[in-house]
């Protein structure tokens, strides 16, 4: 079994897929699969969930079909225990790395989606436009991730616990921060 320890709270490149969420500063990440570990309605005995990959799964294919909106996905991932999770959009195919409250990680490949190059140059004002017009039910997931790869974003994080997305170009500093409701994650 191959493990992939991740030292959290470094100075990263764009391109890493470590969290950056403050909450995860003293944490290293084991992202080998725990096959073992209880049925995802059990929790810890100090209220920590177990994440349920299908339902992982599920947010990621509601995406990408349309059928689920941004809040409902942050809905259903709080609910299994994500405290944070990261899409790595340089990589072909485009990987999503999911973060629990216990300390686990989930990996996945997002299904092919036609996805151009990511720009150099990060583009701030098209970053806004695109999430104006997903927001506003103008496009669709896959159209708002070429958009911002166009716009220069090779990387994303949302970040529950601070209510917040961070979009990150591939230059060091190049990022946008995005606050979201906290009333997304109420059910």
């Amino acid at each position: 079994m191959f493990k992939n320890i991740i030292p959290m709270g470094l100075v990263l490149s764009a391109a890493s897929t470590a969290a950056m969420c403050t909450d995860h500063s003293t944490l290293l990440r084991d992202t080998s699969a725990d096959h073992s570990r209880p049925l995802p309605t059990q929790t810890m005995e100090n209220n920590m969930k177990y994440m349920d990959e299908t339902v992982i799964d599920e947010c990621t294919k509601g995406s990408f079909a349309g059928t689920l909106t941004f809040p409902q996905n942050l809905q259903k991932l709080a609910g299994i225990g994500v405290k944070s999770y990261v899409v790595d959009l340089s990589k072909t195919p485009s990987t999503k790395k999911i973060y629990g409250e216990r300390g686990d990680s989930y990996e996945e490949v997002f299904p092919p989606f036609d996805a151009p190059l990511v720009a150099s140059t990060f583009n701030e004002p098209q970053v806004k436009e695109a999430l104006l017009a997903i927001q506003h039910k103008e496009i669709d997931y896959p159209e708002f991730l070429r958009r911002i790869m166009t716009a220069g974003v090779s990387r994303y994080e949302v970040c529950f616990k601070q209510h917040e997305t961070i979009y990150f170009g591939q230059q060091q500093g190049d990022s946008y921060t995005e606050a979201f409701p906290k009333s997304f994650l109420d059910k």
